[in-house]
């Protein structure tokens, strides 16, 4: 590609410069990808449809908040939700040093007096030992365990915070910006999980925090003042929702429940004194980057002039919003918000009013790429860097 053809008007790309992009801090020594299991007992006569629920919501939590270039999600789900294609699953992932791996279950568990916390599914016995053995033995940057294991059947409902904003950097702080592991269940020995046809209460209660926050809660979100969000504070947040949701709902009152240990037989209880509380296995992850670096200005591209449909990609800002979304040199922005894009005036005039939009509502932009070599555009949410960012 020529030198005029890349740069094209200098007034526009001289703009665009400015607007688009700058420089920021390294982010070398941050994870890069995340690989995703999700594992469901779906089969299951009492929970099946419960755990489906859990399996979508954290789904497309997951895919909402983290670019599909940093993701790989697989799920096991049905005749596939063995303790044989978990492991081998585990066993076969490709993780390099720069990875995290982050695995999580939903359905029965029991307490085993030899092996421990057993997530009791349809198709096998699964320890949390054997499973977090498996995980480590793949070597990667940050392991996380979270499991939904339901011991009660019974109506729930998640109650709305209000004003509620979304929040993109919780995804960023917790799966690329820590180092270690965590192993974290629903309930904590001895109690209940609850949940209803649209999920287990703490997978709802996890998923609503990793996309929203409540205003209120803005002051305390990096409590620790390590600017970032770390799992300590994050899972302090989802154990007081599901906590209260819990019991909300359950207080005072007998529900009819069902016993994994006893699978088809129905227990009465008053469940007022078995409060739902989260119990973590292992120390907590530990962050290992002050913050999330920025670079004072919204996106980071910088764009060639050709004959192409849409805006070409000529160069990638590093760690700027662009790369995050996983923008590579030689795609091409076709939309912006479902507005078609056809000049860089055409850009830089509808970043600057999403900018002003997402200072507003936090609401990310959808932006429709076609990456170089592919003939399928694909639609990315990216959050431009706002000019207050620090």
């Amino acid at each position: 590609m020529t030198d005029a053809g890349r740069l094209g008007s200098a007034a526009f790309v001289a703009a665009a410069a400015i607007l688009l992009a700058a420089a920021s801090p390294c982010l070398s020594g941050t994870i890069s990808h995340l690989h995703v299991l999700l594992i469901g007992d779906t089969d299951d006569g009492s929970v099946g449809k419960s755990v489906q629920a859990d399996l979508n919501n954290l789904k497309r939590t997951l895919e909402y908040g983290i670019p599909p270039f940093r993701r790989t999600i697989t799920v096991l789900s049905g005749a596939e939700a063995t303790p044989k294609s978990v492991l081998r699953q585990v066993q076969d992932l490709t993780i390099q040093d720069k990875c995290s791996l982050f695995v999580y279950y939903s359905g029965h568990g029991v307490i085993d007096p030899e092996l421990g916390h057993v997530f009791t599914m349809t198709h096998g016995r699964l320890s949390r030992k054997e499973l977090l053995a498996a995980m480590r033995a793949k070597k990667a940057r940050l392991r996380i365990l979270v499991t939904d294991c339901c011991a009660v059947y019974a109506p729930v409902s998640v109650r709305r915070a209000e004003r509620l904003r979304e929040d993109w950097s919780i995804f960023r702080s917790l799966f690329f910006l820590h180092d270690g592991e965590v192993d974290v269940t629903s309930a904590a020995t001895g109690t209940y999980a609850f949940c209803d046809l649209a999920g287990g209460v703490f997978t709802q209660c996890f998923c609503r925090r990793l996309r929203f926050r409540p205003e209120s809660h803005d002051a305390a979100k990096d409590a620790s003042k390590e600017g970032i969000v770390t799992w300590n504070e994050f899972l302090s947040e989802v154990g007081s929702a599901t906590e209260d949701a819990a019991r909300r709902r359950f207080q005072s009152k007998n529900w009819e429940v069902v016993s994994p240990s006893q699978r088809g037989a129905r227990v009465l209880g008053a469940v007022d004194a078995r409060v739902q509380k989260l119990e973590v296995f292992s120390p907590l992850a530990r962050p290992f980057q002050n913050h999330i670096p920025t670079c004072g200005l919204p996106m980071g591209v910088s764009i060639a002039f050709t004959d192409s449909p849409g805006l070409m990609i000529s160069e990638v800002k590093k760690d700027s919003p662009a790369e995050w979304a996983g923008f590579r040199q030689g795609d091409r922005i076709l939309e912006l918000n479902g507005s078609p894009l056809k000049t860089v005036q055409d850009l830089l005039d509808k970043v600057s009013s999403y900018v002003e939009k997402q200072e507003s509502t936090n609401a990310a932009t959808v932006v429709k790429i076609m990456p170089a070599g592919s003939r399928l555009p694909l639609d990315v949410s990216i959050w431009f860097e706002l000019p207050s960012a620090k």
